[in-house]
């Protein structure tokens, strides 16, 4: 059924169809945590596509049937691909269309001293997690998107934001943005998803006093989504639940060229 199918970039009238495909596919309680789950993200995914012959780093890639069939989102740099997404219509999944839609991506966006492709997965979502490790990718760490406390404290100062105003034009349009916030135990990249979440990938943030502070005067209400990186093993070795994980995920890498050779059915 894939040879029927025609692959190239898409098109920025196909974001539409592009997030129909992530509105379908993802899981709909973690769509407000990344940035295609935003309220701007039809015009993101647009301008995103419209740059992407241009010199941007992330790239949309599409198998068209007569309309959008799959579509995957690759962020490239000189020595690796990220695998984004990868989105392939209900009706076509387990007929090989993801492979020869990946196939025919990272070919086309390797460059002569790309070495590695890396993705992120949910750890509850055996079937893509099973379809990959077939592919060669590992698991090389772990992720835990956890709901984090502030110290509850008023009245600290201190702090302060760089990159706010262009934060702020970027949230107008996209609905979401990152800035830098600076407080005298550091510094933290922050994100905002929509109007609900900030985003850290921190952990010093949460113990920081300053921080919390600031984020209550920034985002009123906004909760604190945490990412926090750990080593496989320990999560495996974690004996009690914690109330405050939301999800787990797992960082998987593969060797470009054994990936590629994979996907083509061809023996390693």
């Amino acid at each position: 059924m894939s040879e029927k199918h025609v692959f190239g970039l898409a098109r920025p009238q196909e974001g539409a169809a592009v997030l129909g495909l992530f509105a379908d596919l993802f899981p709909v309680a973690r769509q407000a945590w990344v940035p295609l789950g935003c309220p701007g993200a039809l015009a993101y995914v647009q301008d995103t596509i419209e740059r992407q012959g241009a010199g941007g780093d992330n790239v949309w890639f599409v198998a068209r049937d007569g309309g959008v069939a799959g579509a995957a989102e690759i962020r490239r740099s000189p020595e690796a691909l990220f695998l984004n997404h990868v989105l392939v219509r209900r009706d076509l999944q387990g007929r090989g269309l993801g492979r020869r839609l990946l196939a025919e991506g990272f070919a086309r966006l390797r460059g002569a001293r790309t070495r590695e492709i890396s993705l992120d997965v949910f750890a509850d979502n055996a079937r893509a997690r099973g379809w990959y490790e077939r592919l060669g990718f590992r698991v090389v760490a772990s992720t835990r998107w956890e709901l984090a406390g502030l110290p509850a404290t008023s009245g600290t100062a201190g702090w302060f934001v760089s990159g706010l105003a262009q934060a702020d034009c970027v949230q107008a349009r996209y609905g979401f943005s990152m800035f830098d916030l600076h407080t005298p135990a550091g510094q933290y990249h922050v994100g905002r998803l929509g109007s609900d979440w900030f985003r850290v990938a921190d952990a010093r943030l949460v113990d920081d006093a300053v921080a919390g502070v600031a984020l209550s005067a920034l985002g009123p209400g906004r909760r604190v989504l945490l990412l926090r990186r750990v080593a496989p093993e320990a999560e495996a070795a974690r004996e009690q639940p914690d109330a405050n994980l939301l999800a787990l995920g797992y960082r998987m890498s593969a060797p470009l060229d054994d990936t590629l050779r994979a996907l083509r059915g061809e023996p390693s």
